[in-house]
C-alpha cells in the first residue's frame, strides 16, 4: 500500500486550503520563511500571507495531534516584521492546545 505523503504546490502559502482536500488527515504544516537559500532573493514571503497562511494552517490541521514548524530568516527587508506577525500568531494560541 502507497500514500502520498508529501505535496508541493508551486502557489502562494496563504492559499493552501485551495489544494488541501477537505477532511485530509495533515499532521504538519512546514515554513520556511524569508527567501529561498540559493534562489531568487527577490522572491520572499510577506508578513501578510504568512499570517494568512498559519491561521489556514491552523484550520486544516488534524487536531490535536497536528503540528506546525517554523523556520524565520529575518535578515531580508521585512524579515523583522515578519518574524512579529508570527510572533502575534503564536501568542494568540491557547497554551492548553499548542506547544
Amino acid at each position: 500500500m502507497q500514500r502520498e505523503l508529501v505535496k508541493l504546490s508551486g502557489i502562494c502559502h496563504s492559499r493552501m486550503e485551495e489544494i488541501v482536500p477537505e477532511n485530509s488527515p495533515v499532521r504538519l504544516v512546514a515554513f520556511d520563511l524569508g527567501y529561498l537559500p540559493g534562489g531568487n532573493k527577490n522572491i520572499i514571503t510577506v508578513p501578510q500571507t504568512t499570517r494568512l497562511a498559519l491561521d489556514a494552517a491552523k484550520r486544516i490541521l488534524l487536531a490535536p495531534r497536528g503540528f506546525i514548524s517554523l523556520v524565520v530568516y529575518i535578515g531580508h527587508p521585512g524579515g523583522r516584521e515578519e518574524l512579529e506577525a508570527v510572533e502575534g500568531f503564536a501568542s494568540g494560541l491557547p497554551a492548553d492546545e499548542w506547544s
